[in-house]
């Protein structure tokens, strides 16, 4: 099962020159560095992108002279997630996820293929969200190496809405996101509904107020 590494900052999701649906397209077509650069990146040449440019933008619904907009961002962005580089005689463009105290994520390619072929920009950007919040990392015995599990974890609209960088009034979007990623098989929700106490005119009112619970699932792999 072929995984893919994905830088995760929230200045990142909500940052408008990245495109992640572009950028997590032309990932699923790079490849392991290995020797080639190092082990820590993935890489595109130029001529490969341009062949591959059509079908790219399909996978995105998009045309090709807004695929073409969006890379020329991504060249442009401040942060090097997308760094060209000369390679002897070719133009080739390294894919950093891997950069010393900053963090990322792995997404199982067949998520991020779905996820960019038939969901919106915000859906991969929650789901991104999701696959950061709903893990813990626990170091082994040794000290040296790591284990990560997933975990469910209660996450409010607001927060949601705060890392997506939308007003907390669209929160519509967040609903209609995750709604759509639950139909799909990425995440798993669970409402519970906890006791809230109002006081009006000396009059104290309970009231039921809906916490969600998210957990990442794997059901869409199957078919």
């Amino acid at each position: 099962m072929d995984f893919i590494f994905f830088y995760f900052f929230f200045f990142i999701i909500t940052n408008k020159k990245i495109n992640l649906k572009t950028y997590g397209s032309i990932m699923l077509h790079s490849k392991w560095g290995g020797t080639f650069l190092n082990e820590d990146n993935r890489y595109i040449y130029n001529d490969y992108i341009n062949e591959k440019c059509e079908e790219i933008a399909k996978d995105c619904q998009i045309s090709k002279r807004t695929l073409k907009t969006l890379i020329s961002k991504l060249k442009k962005c401040d942060i090097k997630i997308f760094e060209p580089m000369i390679v002897g005689t070719d133009l080739v463009y390294r894919l950093n996820y891997s950069v010393e105290g900053e963090e990322y994520i792995t997404i199982n390619s067949v998520a991020l293929r779905k996820l960019c072929n038939a969901y919106s920009e915000n859906a991969l950007k929650l789901y991104l969200i999701f696959s950061y919040s709903c893990i813990e990392v626990e170091k082994n015995k040794d000290s040296k190496s790591y284990k990560v599990k997933q975990v469910e974890k209660l996450i409010t609209q607001k927060w949601l809405c705060e890392k997506l960088g939308i007003s907390y009034n669209n929160r519509i979007v967040i609903t209609d996101c995750v709604n759509a990623l639950k139909k799909g098989g990425f995440i798993k929700v669970r409402q519970e509904y906890k006791l809230s106490a109002s006081n009006k005119n000396k009059v104290v009112n309970m009231h039921k107020k809906p916490e969600f619970y998210y957990s990442l699932s794997e059901d869409y792999l199957i078919d």
